[in-house]
């Protein structure tokens, strides 16, 4: 996977893998078991399953792999103590995670997606700026503004 991405031009930090309830669910497990980092992972509404195959399997280089959780306070389906075992057990394996909790049953909103917009947004930023500097210090030409932006889908 990773040679495909390099021959077709797009870096792993480009890639967000996301999703809602059990689709939340396969993008965690996903990222997770990738041999590389990508970008960044968001569940929704969404838990993951620690049992001891999967757990054994998780890369070392997923690690770093950021993680959006948004929790929902009322889920009638997927419960807070699941959603928090998941931010527990990726926060303490070394994984940037930011959880937000809202107030709503099973559902997605509006500020929901706005807050995941902003976090892709802020991690694709300080990827870009990162690249500038490292650009700069090696004397190469700085990444045109318009890639800022880049990898920033919903």
């Amino acid at each position: 996977q990773r040679q495909m991405c390099i021959e077709t031009g797009i870096s792993p930090d480009d890639i967000f893998l996301g999703g809602f309830s059990q689709g939340g669910v396969i993008a965690l497990t996903a990222a997770l078991l990738e041999p590389f980092p990508i970008g960044g992972v968001f569940a929704l509404s969404s838990y993951l399953p620690l049992d001891e195959p999967l757990v054994s399997r998780l890369t070392d280089a997923s690690k770093t792999i950021p993680v959006f959780q948004a929790v929902s306070l009322k889920d009638e389906f997927i419960s807070q103590e699941a959603s928090e075992r998941a931010s527990s057990f990726l926060a303490n394996r070394g994984n940037p995670i930011q959880t937000n909790t809202y107030d709503m049953k099973h559902e997605i909103s509006n500020r929901e997606l706005d807050d995941v917009a902003a976090w892709m947004k802020s991690l694709v930023e300080n990827l870009a700026s990162s690249e500038i500097r490292h650009k700069k210090s090696a004397g190469e030409q700085s990444l045109p503004a318009a890639l800022l932006t880049s990898g920033v889908l919903l």
